[in-house]
C-alpha cells in the first residue's frame, strides 16, 4: 500500500443550515471557533500518519467562517505535525459572502493554493429555495476576488435538478454560472433529499415533488453536455475540469482508494483495511479532546472482498475507470474473467468500454455508476 496520504479537516460551522444539507454542521456558539481550532490541533497530534501528505482539504460546513487567521493556524499546525509535500494541493472551501480581498490574500499567503466556492446557483429564486444566504452576484464576485488575489485554481459548486427544473433550464443555469465565474473546476451535484432535512419534510408532505428516474437521467445528461461544450469535460460523476491539470487531486485520491486522515467532528479516515469515523457532535468532540480522550466514534476492518467492491465502485465513478492489472495485483483476482458475462452485457448496452487494460464507463455508464459497480463486482 502507498505511503502517500491526504488530510481532510471537517469544519462543522455554518451561519445557517441549508435546507438540503445533511453534512454535520451548526451555527457556532461564543468561543467555539477558537476551541475548535485548538481541538483539531490536539487531535492531529494524536493521529500520526507515516508518509508524505500530498493533499490537504478543509471542508464543511463553512471553513471560511473561521476567518483567515484561524485557517492559517490550522494549516501551520498540520505542517508542524505532518510531512506535507512542498507541492501539496491545499484546498479550502469558502462561502461567497466570506470572501474579501484581505481574506483571499491572507489565505494565499498561508499556503492555501486551491479554493472551492459554494456558488450553487446564480438565480435568486433557486438560492432562496436551497436556503442559501448569498445573492446571485456574490458567487462571481467572490471568484473574481480570489483570482485577483492570485489564486489560479478556483472551483465552484453548483446544484441542479431542483423541482420543476427541465433539462434545458438546468443547462442554461449551469452555462450562466460558468460563464460569469470562469472557474478552472466545477462540481455539479444533482439535488438530493436527505431524511430529516427541511426539503425532505416538504417532499413527504407533497408540497414539492422530486424528479422521476428518467427525468433525473435527462438532467444528468444535459448538465454533462453543457459543461463539455463549455470546455469542462467530466472526469467523475459530478466533477469537471478545464483539463487534467485542474482536477481536484484530493478528491481524486478518494476515487483511487488512497488512504487519508480525517480530523474534526464526523470526519472519516481510511487507513487500509480500516475505516474510522469521529463523533458527529461538536460538544462531545470538544469535550473528548479537552479531556485528552479520543474523539473516535467507531471503526471497521474491511475484508478483501469489501475493499475490492469499494475499489470497483469508486473507479467506475471516474472516466479513468478501473485499472484491471492494478486490481489483480492488489486482490489476486482477474475481474475481466470473473465477470466476463456481466462486462460483455454492459458493453453491449453502451455502458462501459474495455480497452488498454482498463474498464471505463461511457457517459451513459457514469449516470448509472453505482448500479454498474454492483453488477460488475
Amino acid at each position: 500500500m502507498t505511503d502517500r496520504f491526504g488530510i481532510y479537516v471537517h469544519v462543522p460551522f455554518c451561519r445557517r443550515k441549508c435546507r438540503y444539507c445533511d453534512f454535520y454542521s451548526r451555527p457556532p456558539k461564543a468561543g467555539e471557533l477558537d476551541r475548535f481550532v485548538d481541538a483539531v490541533a490536539g487531535e492531529a497530534s494524536a493521529r500520526p500518519c507515516v508518509g508524505r501528505v500530498e493533499t490537504v482539504y478543509l471542508g464543511g460546513g463553512t471553513p471560511s467562517l473561521l476567518g483567515a487567521r484561524r485557517l492559517t493556524k490550522i494549516l501551520d499546525e498540520l505542517r508542524r505535525l505532518y510531512q506535507i509535500a512542498g507541492d501539496a494541493e491545499i484546498t479550502v472551501e469558502v462561502n461567497p459572502q466570506d470572501v474579501t480581498p484581505e481574506f483571499a490574500a491572507d489565505c494565499l499567503d498561508a499556503g492555501f493554493n486551491r479554493t472551492s466556492v459554494g456558488v450553487q446557483s446564480v438565480f435568486a429564486e433557486e438560492l432562496g429555495f436551497l436556503g442559501r444566504l448569498h445573492r446571485p452576484a456574490d458567487g462571481p464576485r467572490a471568484v473574481e476576488v480570489l483570482r485577483e488575489a492570485g489564486f489560479t485554481e478556483i472551483g465552484i459548486d453548483l446544484i441542479y435538478g431542483l423541482p420543476r427544473q427541465t433539462p434545458a433550464m438546468a443547462e442554461e443555469r449551469v452555462r450562466l454560472a460558468v460563464e460569469t465565474c470562469r472557474p478552472t473546476h466545477v462540481s455539479a451535484y444533482q439535488l438530493t433529499y436527505a431524511a430529516g432535512m427541511p426539503l425532505w419534510g416538504e417532499l413527504e408532505s407533497g408540497r414539492i415533488r422530486r424528479h422521476g428516474e428518467d427525468d433525473e437521467f435527462a438532467l444528468f445528461r444535459s448538465v454533462h453536455r453543457a459543461l463539455r461544450n463549455l470546455g469542462y469535460p467530466a472526469y467523475e460523476v459530478s466533477n469537471f475540469s478545464l483539463d487534467d491539470a485542474h482536477r481536484s487531486r484530493h478528491n481524486s485520491s478518494y476515487w483511487r482508494h488512497l488512504p487519508y486522515v480525517g480530523l474534526g467532528p464526523s470526519a472519516h479516515s481510511f487507513q487500509p483495511p480500516v475505516r474510522l469515523w469521529n463523533i458527529a457532535d461538536l460538544d462531545r468532540y470538544l469535550a473528548a479532546l479537552a479531556a485528552g480522550e479520543s474523539p473516535l466514534d467507531d471503526s471497521e476492518a474491511l475484508t478483501d472482498d469489501q475493499l475490492a467492491a469499494e475499489m470497483v465502485m469508486l473507479a467506475l465513478r471516474t472516466t479513468d475507470g478501473l485499472d484491471l492489472a492494478a486490481f489483480r495485483e492488489r486482490f489476486g483476482r482477474d475481474l475481466a474473467s470473473e465477470r466476463a458475462e456481466q462486462i460483455g452485457r454492459a458493453e453491449s448496452e453502451g455502458l462501459v468500454v474495455l480497452a488498454d487494460g482498463c474498464l471505463r464507463p461511457t457517459p451513459t455508464g457514469l449516470a448509472v455508476a453505482d448500479r454498474l459497480a454492483v453488477e460488475l463486482c
